[in-house]
């Protein structure tokens, strides 16, 4: 029997976040969840899906510049971003970044 319900299509779990961040140096935004191959952002401006945008996370007083490819669009409620072209070093800091989220606070 086949299900009518959307597929999820993520290699990895999203963690909730809270975490502001800045879409091509211009558009300030909250990310709500990440994980090491995207994140979603609420945001109220629109982005064409496909485009390729450049998200900064300030982290550890350190800015993080990550490429990303927009998944999808909910105008006016966010955007889902998967994370393209990312090196070694990028990665290294955003699971840095997930350990810390994931770090419970005394």
């Amino acid at each position: 029997m086949k299900s009518n319900s959307r597929k999820r299509h993520r290699l990895k779990d999203r963690v909730p976040c809270d975490i502001d961040c800045v879409i091509n140096e211009s558009v300030v935004c909250k990310a709500v969840d990440i994980s090491e191959g995207g994140m979603y952002v609420l945001s109220n401006h629109f982005f064409t899906q496909g485009s390729i945008i450049t998200v900064s996370v300030h982290f550890k007083d350190k800015k993080i510049d990550i490429h990303a490819k927009i998944k999808h669009c909910n105008e006016g409620v966010g955007i889902g971003l998967m994370f393209i072209d990312l090196d070694d070093t990028i990665k290294a800091k955003i699971r840095e970044l997930l350990k810390d989220i994931n770090q419970p606070t005394l």
